[in-house]
């Protein structure tokens, strides 16, 4: 499966005193089998199969350790979705949506070094390499990739 968003802005390349650009990825669903999310940089087509390197505008990649769905009594997986009591000091339910950071300095130095260094670009989210909690290949990996929304955030 992938994702591609619509053109976010991405930091002035002339801002020398940048140290890191990074992509936050908010509410990523962990409920099904594990599997790999690919970051590509203006690379709208990119698939599964498109080359992990910088020719191909690859930036990064995370990780999803997937649960592998419910096996328990109705309502075990059931993830809360009113905030806690301010006093409630119990840790967040295990299925809660995560956020992952990609660090995507290197490619954004690429595409900021290329003639039209452009402020913006699509960024492609490609959901690869699924496995099943028994180990077993996941033969496509569609619907499995879950989030919320994206975000560029750059440090000095």
């Amino acid at each position: 499966m992938t994702y591609v968003s619509p053109p976010l802005e991405l930091p002035d390349p002339a801002d020398l005193d940048l140290t890191r650009v990074d992509l936050q990825v908010f509410g990523v669903g962990h409920r099904e089998a594990s599997y790999e999310v690919r970051v590509f940089l203006n690379q709208p087509e990119a698939d599964d199969s498109t080359a992990s390197d910088a020719e191909h505008g690859y930036a990064g990649s995370f990780f999803v350790f997937g649960h592998g769905g419910c096996v328990g009594d109705a309502m075990h997986c059931h993830v809360p979705e009113d905030p806690p009591h301010r006093y409630d000091i119990r840790p967040r339910h295990k299925l809660s949506p995560q956020t992952r950071v990609v660090s995507i300095t290197e490619a954004w130095r690429r595409l900021s070094s290329q003639a039209e260094s452009t402020l913006s670009t699509t960024v492609a989210l490609v959901a690869a390499n699924a496995v099943e909690p028994d180990g077993a290949r996941r033969q496509s990996a569609e619907d499995l990739l879950v989030f919320e929304r994206l975000a560029v955030v750059s440090y000095a």
